[in-house]
């Protein structure tokens, strides 16, 4: 993998980490605040969805964007593709972050991010979401996160997403 040219997903190269024995892309700009980008996961998702977050966001913090494992720059598994191997990647990616970090992230990304942060609330400081869905299928305990998620469904916290 670190070999092919990579996709011109975002403006910096990918940094490649090995996660439970694969090459994940990873993406970092900026300094300061830390953010989280998370894809949403369609047949074309990967990191270049949040170009435009990516490009905002590093003027005000330091930026993380990744590739989910078999998407974009990120390896192909050659086994089935579970949620709990994107919540524990997404958990993975917070605890090299190292501090408490605004994770932004989009449809079922988001449902895969509010999981990752009802298990570890420590890692997450906020979260913007984006048309999330399966939410009820995928956050613990029922309840705990479903008056702050019910408010960011409500409200227009998404719209700059996608400008």
């Amino acid at each position: 993998m670190q070999n092919e040219v990579p996709l011109p997903l975002l403006p910096v190269q990918p940094e490649y980490v090995t996660w439970r024995g694969h090459q994940i892309a990873t993406y970092r700009a900026g300094a300061g605040q830390p953010f989280l980008l998370i894809h949403s996961i369609n047949a074309a998702a990967s990191a270049f969805e949040m170009r435009g977050p990516f490009a905002q966001l590093q003027a005000d913090g330091e930026v993380y964007a990744l590739d989910l494992l078999g998407y974009g720059n990120s390896e192909r598994a050659v086994r089935p593709y579970v949620a709990e191997d994107y919540i524990d990647q997404i958990i993975a990616q917070l605890e090299r972050i190292g501090q408490p970090t605004v994770v932004v992230a989009s449809s079922l990304g988001g449902a895969y991010a509010v999981a990752a942060a009802t298990r570890r609330p420590d890692l997450v400081r906020a979260m913007v979401l984006a048309c999330p869905v399966g939410i009820s299928q995928l956050a613990a305990p029922p309840g705990a996160l479903s008056w702050a998620a019910y408010r960011l469904l409500s409200g227009t916290f998404g719209q700059w997403i996608f400008r």
